[in-house]
């Protein structure tokens, strides 16, 4: 989305069931709009949908170091499937929310 065009700009992103495809859609597009981590993006993404099980995971991952050169779950290109990420991401949780010190930090230096 273009801020400087419109700043309350929303974007959309759906599929069948809404725990896979798109939200893997929606991941990419944070990390390449809005220049998030994958860490990042996911706790955004399971924030507005806690249902979400991306299984594309591996493949976002892949996208997060082509797009932003770095990595923010090296292990991940690997291919943990996705039961495995969200037991991850539950363990990241306290220091990835919104509420959590490392997310803070990653957001104060936009």
């Amino acid at each position: 989305r273009d801020a400087t065009r419109d700043p309350n700009a929303v974007i959309f992103v759906h599929c069948k069931s809404g725990v896979n495809r798109a939200p893997s859609l929606a991941m990419a597009l944070l990390i390449s709009l809005e220049r998030y981590s994958l860490v990042s993006a996911f706790s955004a993404v399971r924030a507005a949908r806690p249902s979400v099980r991306p299984k594309y995971i591996k493949t976002v991952a892949v996208y997060e170091q082509q797009a932003l050169h770095r990595s923010s779950a090296p292990a991940l290109r690997d291919g943990p499937n996705s039961s495995e990420f969200c037991d991850l991401y539950y363990g990241l949780r306290a220091d990835y929310s919104k509420d959590g010190e490392r997310w803070k930090d990653e957001h104060k230096r936009r």
